[in-house]
Order: structure tokens, then C-alpha cells, then sequence
């Protein structure tokens, strides 16, 4: 803190985001912070606020209303690392109710080394009814694949942002979106390319994926599409060095 304390005054956005430490100095930073210049401003439920950020550990029924307030708020950036067993959780009924008043309001949702609640999260986190725009998953090694398939039903018209990002590699995970040919089902993201009339960015690392669903993301997208970046060599042709471990059933 006596660092960052002579910054603090000049600041216009600051967030703690992931970095729960600094919380045992909120009182000290608010105190530092000059209100005429804030407009950003993480695990503070400041009114006039467009911008929230917090730990999922603060997300429940109760903040959720709790912000009835914050008229001007336009993004809720929730933070996940762990979920607490004692955790509420959510209802869809409090986040049809925070659609109501927010209308506006985007919901981003960014998860990091989750690695043993990343295989419930649609359950225990994620909701029909959450306005979310925004989903970014950092390693957690794995993939939750009801999750995925959820995204083009659940959020058509809210969803503009999908990143999920894994460690490099070529393990037998790393070719979970990778189906064999004579698999017709339809492609998660490439559906929820198709339905999610907002989507504009599309990354993928520590997959392997067909190159024609990446082309097929980028036609239905068009020019909507402002970003689409995977790792070269996870890249799958047909025909191509790879195909032969891609037609195994995995």
C-alpha cells in the first residue's frame, strides 16, 4: 500500500479484480481515491457507477437487488476462482428482475483456475436468465461441454464475447471440439455463431478445431466479426498431417 497510495488520487478506473489481498486495505484505498475523477471503479457499489467489478463470492439474490440504485450501471464483471460451498448462488428470477432494471446493463463473466468447479458451472453459477455478453475462461484445463452447448440457446441475444483458454498441448482433452466425420451433430460454437445475433469475438487456445468451422464462424459472422484467433498448429485440415489423429473416437 505505500506504493500504491500517492497513485490512488490520480486514478480514473481501478479495480482489485482477482487480487483478494488488497481487500484488507479497501478502507484505505476509498479513502485515497478522488471522487471527482472516478468513473471505473471494482468491489465498490458505487451509485453512479457504470461499471462493476467483484468476486463471485459477493454474487447472490441479495446484491443482485441490492443494486436497484445503481441506475447508471452498464457492466457487472463478476470474477471466479472458487465457489464456496456455502455459496447461494443465483435464481433466475432475481436476474429477470435485475434485467428489468438494468436493461442495459452487460453481464461479463470471467473464470480462472477453476479447475474442479469448471465441470458444474452450468449448474452452480451459470443462469438462462443472466444478460451475459461476456465469457472468458483461463485455465482450467478442461472443458465444460454442456456449458458450451448452452451458450446458443441461453443467451442469443446478449452474447457478444467468447474466450476460452487452455495450456498448449496434445493430450486426448485437447481434441474435445475435434469430431469424428461422420459426426453431422452441429459444432456448439459454430451454432452459437449462427444464433448469437451479437457475437463479435471468438478465441480458442489449447484445442484442436476443423479448420472449416472456422470459416464457417467467420461467413455466418461476416463483418460482425471483429476478432477470431486460435493457435496455428491446433488448426485441423482435411486433408491434412493431422487428420489421421483426428478420425479417432476419443
Amino acid at each position: 500500500m505505500t506504493l500504491l497510495r500517492p497513485c490512488l488520487p490520480k486514478l480514473s478506473k481501478f479495480s482489485i479484480g482477482c487480487i483478494e489481498d488488497l481487500t484488507y486495505f479497501l478502507d484505505d484505498i476509498l479513502k485515497n481515491l478522488s471522487p471527482s475523477k472516478v468513473t471505473h471503479l471494482g468491489l465498490a457499489s458505487v451509485k453512479d457507477d457504470p461499471v462493476l467489478s467483484i468476486d463471485y463470492d459477493q454474487l447472490s439474490n441479495e446484491f443482485l437487488y441490492k443494486l436497484e440504485a445503481a441506475k447508471e450501471l452498464k457492466r457487472l464483471v463478476v470474477h471466479l476462482h472458487v465457489i464456496r460451498e456455502s455459496h447461494p448462488g443465483t435464481t433466475n428470477k432475481a436476474w429477470i428482475d435485475f434485467q428489468n432494471t438494468h436493461p442495459s446493463c452487460e453481464f461479463r463473466l470471467t473464470v480462472i483456475h477453476a479447475f474442479k468447479d469448471i465441470e458444474t458451472l452450468h449448474e452452480t453459477v451459470m443462469r438462462r436468465f443472466m444478460p451475459l455478453s461476456h465469457l472468458k475462461v483461463f485455465f482450467c484445463e478442461s472443458v465444460n461441454l454442456q456449458l458450451v452447448q448452452n451458450l446458443s440457446s441461453h443467451y442469443v441475444d446478449t452474447l457478444r464475447s467468447i474466450m476460452w483458454v487452455d495450456s498448449l498441448s496434445h493430450n486426448d482433452n485437447s481434441w474435445i471440439f475435434v469430431k469424428p466425420l461422420f459426426d453431422e451433430s452441429p459444432d456448439p460454437f459454430v451454432l452459437t455463431a449462427w444464433l448469437c445475433k451479437h457475437l463479435e469475438e471468438f478465441v480458442l487456445y489449447g484445442y484442436k478445431y476443423w479448420e472449416e468451422n472456422l470459416v464457417a464462424i467467420g461467413r455466418l459472422r461476416g463483418e460482425n466479426l471483429k476478432k477470431l484467433e486460435i493457435a496455428e498448429h491446433d488448426i485441423i485440415f482435411y486433408p491434412g498431417p493431422e487428420l489421421e489423429d483426428a478420425l479417432l473416437v476419443r
